[in-house]
């Protein structure tokens, strides 16, 4: 999950063309996930709420779960998708934070 060239070319058919550009743009040294928000790579995941923002956008909650030491923790992550091409893609992932 580390931000490389080559992850991100995995990616990239889930990806608006918008943010395809960001990431490409942006700094390869960093060891954070644009995805995930942390470098820290949670265990497991779980979609919650969504909204339509309009008829080619929607906004959903992912909460994200670690369990270390015995101890849990969750982060909660807002997903920003469109629709491009009759596809629906990611475009924006802010933190909850």
């Amino acid at each position: 999950m580390t931000p490389t060239p080559e992850n991100l070319k995995k990616r990239e058919k889930y990806l608006s063309k918008a943010l395809k550009e960001r990431l490409s743009e942006g700094d390869t040294e960093s060891k954070s996930d644009y995805f995930t928000q942390t470098a820290d790579y949670p265990k497991a995941f779980r979609v919650g709420a969504c909204e339509s923002a309009g008829s080619d956008r929607v906004t959903f909650e992912v909460l994200l779960f670690w369990r270390t030491d015995g101890k849990d923790r969750q982060q909660e992550i807002t997903v920003v998708a469109v629709e491009e091409s009759g596809t629906w893609l990611i475009d924006r992932v802010d933190s909850g934070e």
